[in-house]
Protein backbone atom coordinates (compact mmCIF):
# COMPACT_ATOMS: atom_id res chain seq x y z
CA UNK A 1 0.00 0.00 0.00
CA UNK A 2 0.86 3.40 -0.70
CA UNK A 3 0.02 6.64 2.11
CA UNK A 4 -2.19 9.18 0.42
CA UNK A 5 -0.68 12.70 1.92
CA UNK A 6 -3.22 14.85 -0.08
CA UNK A 7 -5.96 12.90 2.02
CA UNK A 8 -3.94 13.02 5.19
CA UNK A 9 -3.27 16.90 4.68
CA UNK A 10 -7.34 17.23 4.35
CA UNK A 11 -8.16 15.58 6.76
CA UNK A 12 -5.86 16.97 9.31
CA UNK A 13 -6.89 20.68 8.07
CA UNK A 14 -10.54 19.98 9.05
CA UNK A 15 -9.21 19.77 12.76
CA UNK A 16 -5.93 22.00 12.92
CA UNK A 17 -4.71 25.06 11.61
CA UNK A 18 -2.11 23.95 9.39
CA UNK A 19 1.24 26.34 9.93
CA UNK A 20 4.00 23.96 8.39
CA UNK A 21 4.15 20.15 6.77
CA UNK A 22 7.50 18.94 6.26
CA UNK A 23 8.45 15.58 4.78
CA UNK A 24 11.84 13.70 5.47
CA UNK A 25 12.96 11.26 3.15
CA UNK A 26 15.88 9.77 0.94
CA UNK A 27 14.46 10.87 -2.06
CA UNK A 28 16.92 9.13 -4.52
CA UNK A 29 15.04 6.09 -3.98
CA UNK A 30 12.65 5.73 -7.43
CA UNK A 31 9.75 4.23 -4.87
CA UNK A 32 9.88 7.19 -2.99
CA UNK A 33 10.82 9.64 -5.54
CA UNK A 34 7.66 8.91 -7.56
CA UNK A 35 6.01 10.24 -4.82
CA UNK A 36 7.39 13.69 -5.05
CA UNK A 37 4.29 15.08 -7.32
CA UNK A 38 1.91 14.31 -4.52
CA UNK A 39 3.67 15.87 -1.87
CA UNK A 40 4.44 18.85 -4.00
CA UNK A 41 0.68 19.19 -3.76
CA UNK A 42 0.97 19.76 -0.09
CA UNK A 43 4.40 21.22 0.94
CA UNK A 44 7.74 22.52 -0.48
CA UNK A 45 8.90 21.48 2.48
CA UNK A 46 10.80 18.27 1.58
CA UNK A 47 13.84 17.78 3.14
CA UNK A 48 16.46 15.29 1.47
CA UNK A 49 18.02 12.80 3.68
CA UNK A 50 20.41 10.71 2.04
CA UNK A 51 23.72 9.89 3.32
CA UNK A 52 25.73 10.66 0.49
CA UNK A 53 28.74 9.00 2.46
CA UNK A 54 31.10 6.61 0.51
CA UNK A 55 30.98 4.04 3.42
CA UNK A 56 27.68 4.32 4.29
CA UNK A 57 25.91 2.35 7.46
CA UNK A 58 23.40 4.54 9.13
CA UNK A 59 19.93 6.15 7.39
CA UNK A 60 20.35 10.05 8.64
CA UNK A 61 16.24 10.43 8.32
CA UNK A 62 15.32 9.82 12.01
CA UNK A 63 17.98 12.11 13.26
CA UNK A 64 17.70 14.74 10.68
CA UNK A 65 13.56 15.14 11.94
CA UNK A 66 14.93 14.67 15.17
CA UNK A 67 16.97 18.19 15.03
CA UNK A 68 14.06 20.26 13.07
CA UNK A 69 11.39 18.85 15.34
CA UNK A 70 13.73 20.11 18.83
CA UNK A 71 14.50 23.18 16.86
CA UNK A 72 10.77 24.08 15.69
CA UNK A 73 9.93 23.78 19.80
CA UNK A 74 12.80 26.16 20.63
CA UNK A 75 12.13 28.70 18.22
CA UNK A 76 8.28 28.39 16.84
CA UNK A 77 6.40 29.04 20.52
CA UNK A 78 3.61 29.80 18.93
CA UNK A 79 3.20 25.95 17.53
CA UNK A 80 0.85 24.24 19.98
CA UNK A 81 0.54 20.58 18.29
CA UNK A 82 2.97 18.43 16.87
CA UNK A 83 1.90 15.25 14.76
CA UNK A 84 4.20 12.75 13.31
CA UNK A 85 3.80 10.35 10.71
CA UNK A 86 6.15 7.34 12.46
CA UNK A 87 5.85 4.48 14.36
CA UNK A 88 10.01 4.34 15.36
CA UNK A 89 10.46 4.17 19.01
CA UNK A 90 12.94 6.48 18.39
CA UNK A 91 11.02 9.61 18.44
CA UNK A 92 9.57 8.63 22.50
CA UNK A 93 11.98 10.87 23.83
CA UNK A 94 11.14 14.02 21.84
CA UNK A 95 7.23 12.98 21.96
CA UNK A 96 7.74 12.85 25.63
CA UNK A 97 9.34 15.74 26.08
CA UNK A 98 7.10 18.05 24.17
CA UNK A 99 3.92 16.65 25.92
CA UNK A 100 5.35 16.56 29.46
CA UNK A 101 7.61 19.67 29.46
CA UNK A 102 6.43 21.85 26.86
CA UNK A 103 2.57 21.31 27.36
CA UNK A 104 2.18 20.79 23.63
CA UNK A 105 -0.63 18.28 22.01
CA UNK A 106 1.90 15.56 20.06
CA UNK A 107 -0.59 13.29 17.74
CA UNK A 108 0.93 10.42 16.27
CA UNK A 109 0.32 8.35 13.44
CA UNK A 110 2.00 5.27 12.78
CA UNK A 111 1.89 1.70 10.66
CA UNK A 112 -0.06 -1.12 12.52
CA UNK A 113 2.30 -3.41 13.32
CA UNK A 114 5.34 -1.42 13.20
CA UNK A 115 4.51 1.14 15.91
CA UNK A 116 6.34 1.68 19.18
CA UNK A 117 4.38 0.95 21.97
CA UNK A 118 6.46 3.61 23.86
CA UNK A 119 5.64 5.98 21.15
CA UNK A 120 2.45 5.49 21.69
CA UNK A 121 2.49 6.36 25.60
CA UNK A 122 4.78 9.52 24.84
CA UNK A 123 2.08 10.57 22.76
CA UNK A 124 -0.68 12.79 23.92
CA UNK A 125 -3.07 10.69 20.91
CA UNK A 126 -2.41 8.11 18.73
CA UNK A 127 -3.90 6.41 15.32
CA UNK A 128 -2.86 3.17 13.81
CA UNK A 129 -2.69 3.28 9.79
CA UNK A 130 -3.67 1.77 7.39
CA UNK A 131 -7.27 2.32 8.32
CA UNK A 132 -10.11 -0.49 7.57
CA UNK A 133 -11.50 2.68 4.98
CA UNK A 134 -7.85 2.89 3.66
CA UNK A 135 -7.35 -0.94 3.34
CA UNK A 136 -10.15 -1.38 1.12
CA UNK A 137 -9.44 1.96 -1.05
CA UNK A 138 -6.17 0.20 -2.23
CA UNK A 139 -8.10 -3.07 -2.52
CA UNK A 140 -10.48 -0.89 -4.70
CA UNK A 141 -7.40 -0.12 -6.86
CA UNK A 142 -5.65 -3.65 -6.84
CA UNK A 143 -9.04 -4.47 -8.74
CA UNK A 144 -9.12 -1.79 -11.26
CA UNK A 145 -5.99 -2.30 -12.09
CA UNK A 146 -6.33 -6.42 -12.96
CA UNK A 147 -9.14 -5.83 -14.56
CA UNK A 148 -7.76 -2.48 -16.86
CA UNK A 149 -4.45 -5.41 -17.32
CA UNK A 150 -7.04 -8.03 -18.41
CA UNK A 151 -9.00 -5.87 -21.00
CA UNK A 152 -5.40 -4.67 -22.28
CA UNK A 153 -5.14 -8.13 -23.85
CA UNK A 154 -7.71 -8.43 -26.02
CA UNK A 155 -7.91 -12.04 -25.43
CA UNK A 156 -10.93 -14.61 -25.24
CA UNK A 157 -9.98 -14.43 -21.07
CA UNK A 158 -12.80 -12.44 -19.38
CA UNK A 159 -12.37 -11.60 -15.48
CA UNK A 160 -15.62 -13.24 -13.30
CA UNK A 161 -15.67 -12.48 -9.54
CA UNK A 162 -13.59 -15.55 -8.15
CA UNK A 163 -10.86 -15.48 -10.69
CA UNK A 164 -10.22 -11.65 -10.15
CA UNK A 165 -10.44 -12.16 -6.06
CA UNK A 166 -7.69 -15.26 -6.68
CA UNK A 167 -5.56 -13.09 -9.14
CA UNK A 168 -5.56 -10.01 -7.17
CA UNK A 169 -5.28 -11.67 -4.10
CA UNK A 170 -2.02 -13.92 -5.20
CA UNK A 171 -0.17 -11.30 -7.50
CA UNK A 172 -0.97 -8.41 -4.26
CA UNK A 173 -0.10 -11.10 -1.33
CA UNK A 174 -3.79 -9.78 0.25
CA UNK A 175 -5.90 -11.90 1.84
CA UNK A 176 -8.83 -12.97 -0.54
CA UNK A 177 -11.55 -12.51 2.26
CA UNK A 178 -10.26 -8.64 2.19
CA UNK A 179 -10.65 -8.72 -1.86
CA UNK A 180 -13.83 -10.52 -2.28
CA UNK A 181 -15.29 -7.77 0.26
CA UNK A 182 -13.60 -4.74 -1.79
CA UNK A 183 -14.92 -6.54 -4.82
CA UNK A 184 -18.53 -6.84 -3.39
CA UNK A 185 -18.83 -3.64 -2.15
CA UNK A 186 -17.28 -2.03 -5.93
CA UNK A 187 -20.48 -4.09 -7.35
CA UNK A 188 -22.83 -2.58 -4.75
CA UNK A 189 -22.24 0.51 -5.18
CA UNK A 190 -22.42 0.39 -9.29
CA UNK A 191 -18.82 0.71 -10.04
CA UNK A 192 -18.91 -3.25 -11.17
CA UNK A 193 -21.28 -4.81 -13.08
CA UNK A 194 -22.06 -8.84 -13.71
CA UNK A 195 -23.10 -9.17 -17.05
CA UNK A 196 -24.15 -12.86 -17.98
CA UNK A 197 -22.04 -13.43 -21.41
CA UNK A 198 -22.27 -16.84 -23.50
CA UNK A 199 -18.49 -18.26 -24.01
CA UNK A 200 -17.28 -21.00 -26.09
CA UNK A 201 -19.41 -24.53 -25.87
CA UNK A 202 -22.45 -22.25 -24.98
CA UNK A 203 -21.36 -21.88 -21.65
CA UNK A 204 -22.61 -18.66 -19.77
CA UNK A 205 -20.47 -16.92 -17.29
CA UNK A 206 -20.86 -13.72 -14.81
CA UNK A 207 -18.58 -11.38 -16.63
CA UNK A 208 -17.18 -8.56 -14.52
CA UNK A 209 -17.84 -4.54 -16.59
CA UNK A 210 -16.19 -1.84 -15.14
CA UNK A 211 -17.84 1.79 -15.24
CA UNK A 212 -14.67 3.38 -15.57
CA UNK A 213 -15.99 7.14 -16.16
CA UNK A 214 -18.13 6.90 -12.82
CA UNK A 215 -14.54 5.22 -11.19
CA UNK A 216 -12.74 8.25 -12.51
CA UNK A 217 -15.27 10.68 -11.73
CA UNK A 218 -15.03 9.47 -8.19
CA UNK A 219 -11.54 9.56 -7.82
CA UNK A 220 -11.69 5.60 -7.08
CA UNK A 221 -9.51 5.10 -10.44
CA UNK A 222 -6.41 6.66 -12.39
CA UNK A 223 -6.12 5.60 -15.91
CA UNK A 224 -2.50 6.80 -15.81
CA UNK A 225 -1.68 4.24 -12.99
CA UNK A 226 1.76 2.75 -13.76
Amino acid sequence: MKPDPVEWANNLKQRYDLTDIRFFGDFSQQAMSKELVKIRQISNQIIETKNASENFKKDFTDFIMLDSIYKAAMFLKSINVFIFFTGDGHFSSVAATLKNSLHKTVVVYGVKNSFSNALKAASTEWYEIPSETDVFKSCYTMIFKYIAYVESQRTSFRPTFWNTVKSVSRYNGVDQSIVSASLRQLIERKYIHENLEQVKFRTKIRVLIVDWEKAIQDGLWDPDLD
